[in-house]
């Protein structure tokens, strides 16, 4: 089980909002916590009593008690568990020094910044992953190093914007099932990412290999500012929330298809229409309809994600109800005792101009 050790070794002033760094990275905390495949003790290891501790001029105490207060009732019960994270205290309370510290190390010179360090060392020691409010450039590192007689000693430090790199590190040093899904669904940074039942499904069912090259294309996507805000695509009518017989317009997916067309009057091929629509991290249609609710499945698709294509694209352009015609009756039983339906051939479909 990984156990957190919180980081007191902290600069003197900050003149930003401490109440709030605390609580978003508490907040981070019980997130972790209420993931259970994740093996993280349910306690914060300190080196003192949170009324003792101070930190930029206020006590952890305090910060304890301010927690979200100006939405005191909507966190109550996250404000009952935080008294409960930091009870754990001082942290050489079962350790016997012999046992920690060679002989040398005794006589050591233990800093960080210039900061006695000797809390961090036992932590490093014991084995212990870092926890730092992410005050200052310092502090916002996935590896936090102290100097031990000028050797630099190096420990997973986690400060709340770094938890991707965080379950990596817990991956390593523990066994969790479907690692790769812990990891993707960490990928996003401080976006809130719901993860449907469908998609991890099949991800679960993808090989390691792949996998991985899935969480690395949303890592590019991410990074080139394509996932969020999210955008929609193509379809661009659905069925009217009224009145189900009717259609309306899908006003997210028309722009993209109203492109489509201009790209294609201004002379573009498919193809580049199609790599363009890529590029900007639109949804190809079997995702955008997975992405709104719809119940969708495509014999076309044999991936996991969708991408544009040129046949997508000749797909939309082809497609009367895009310029006003709704065609109905595509098909007919042959004989109303059985199941069975044929096409219609065109002269026989009924036309509707929406």
């Amino acid at each position: 089980m990984i156990t957190f050790y919180f980081n007191s070794n902290l600069p003197e002033y900050y003149t930003g909002d401490l109440c709030e760094v605390f609580d978003n990275l508490m907040l981070k905390f019980i997130l972790l916590l209420n993931d259970k495949k994740l093996p993280i003790n349910g306690y914060i290891a300190t080196n003192n009593q949170p009324s003792t501790i101070l930190i930029c001029g206020k006590t952890l105490k305090s910060l304890i008690d301010n927690f979200k207060i100006a939405e005191k009732d909507k966190y109550k019960e996250h404000r009952k568990k935080l008294y409960s994270f930091f009870t754990r205290y001082p942290i050489d309370l079962d350790v016997r020094v012999e046992e920690v510290f060679s002989e040398e190390e005794l006589t050591s010179s233990i800093k960080f910044h210039g900061r006695d360090a000797t809390d961090l060392f036992i932590a490093n020691k014991l084995k212990y992953y870092f926890m730092s409010l992410p005050l200052d450039e310092t502090l916002k590192v996935d590896s936090l190093g102290i100097l031990v007689n000028e050797t630099a000693l190096k420990n997973v430090n986690w400060h709340g914007m770094n938890t991707k790199n965080l379950i990596q590190h817990i991956i390593e040093d523990e066994t969790i099932d479907n690692a790769n899904l812990s990891i993707l669904k960490y990928s996003f940074g401080d976006n809130e990412c719901f993860i449907c039942d469908s998609f991890m499904d099949e991800f679960k069912l993808i090989s390691p290999d792949l996998q991985e090259f899935v969480i690395s294309l949303f890592a590019k996507a991410l990074q080139s500012g394509l996932l969020f805000p999210a955008r929609g695509d193509d379809n661009i009518v659905k069925k009217c929330d009224a009145d189900k017989s009717q259609i309306e317009t899908d006003p997210v997916a028309a722009k993209h298809v109203r492109d489509i067309f201009n790209w294609k009057m201004e002379g573009m091929s498919n193809q580049l229409i199609a790599d363009k629509l890529n590029e900007l991290g639109v949804l190809a249609p079997a995702d955008y309809k997975r992405a709104t609710g719809v119940n969708f499945k495509s014999s076309f698709q044999t991936h996991l994600t969708s991408r544009w294509s040129a046949v997508a694209i000749i797909r939309i352009l082809k497609n009367p109800i895009y310029y006003g015609v709704l065609q109905q009756g595509k098909s007919q039983r042959i004989n109303y005792k059985v199941k069975v339906q044929r096409a219609l051939p065109k002269e026989e479909l009924s036309l509707i101009h929406i």
